[in-house]
């Protein structure tokens, strides 16, 4: 207290950097109880394997979700966001039918839209919309979505 001092408030739960595996840098973010480090880029036409490069020039991979928690999370950081889709990783190319991340590890949580019927797969990857359920989704596509970036 008293005159010169001011009072700064911190969110140790999300912050905007961490020394080492978050930079500052491609404006990285950091979400500590996740332990996410990520950004939210401007929206691209569809297309994975342009999205994917994208996101490997920056030492990152499109974004996994693999928990409800990781779900959550993303619905919450996009809400205000006028783009109805977010690409997301996930594939069944390697390991048909089965659903899997880039590296070749299993998916095992799911944001399915049952009234849909989807990820029915065939189509080779995965993306949020219509509520943020997942639907399957060609390699390329005329559609724009939010690829969110993350440093594993």
């Amino acid at each position: 207290m008293g005159t010169g001092w001011k009072l700064y408030y911190t969110n140790d739960e999300y912050i905007d950097e961490r020394s080492g595996r978050c930079p500052s840098t491609d404006e990285f973010m950091y979400y500590k109880r996740l332990d996410l480090c990520f950004n939210l880029n401007s929206p691209m036409t569809i297309n994975f394997p342009v999205i994917k490069t994208f996101c490997s020039h920056m030492s990152a991979e499109l974004i996994r979700i693999d928990s409800s928690d990781k779900q959550q999370f993303i619905e919450f950081i996009t809400a205000n966001e006028t783009i109805e889709r977010i690409c997301i990783q996930g594939t069944d190319k390697i390991f048909p039918p089965n659903w899997t991340f880039d590296d070749g590890t299993l998916m095992t949580f799911f944001n399915e839209d049952e009234a849909s019927a989807e990820p029915d797969g065939g189509k080779g990857n995965i993306e949020m919309y219509t509520g943020y359920k997942w639907h399957d989704i060609s390699d390329v596509t005329l559609h724009p979505c939010l690829p969110i970036c993350e440093i594993i």
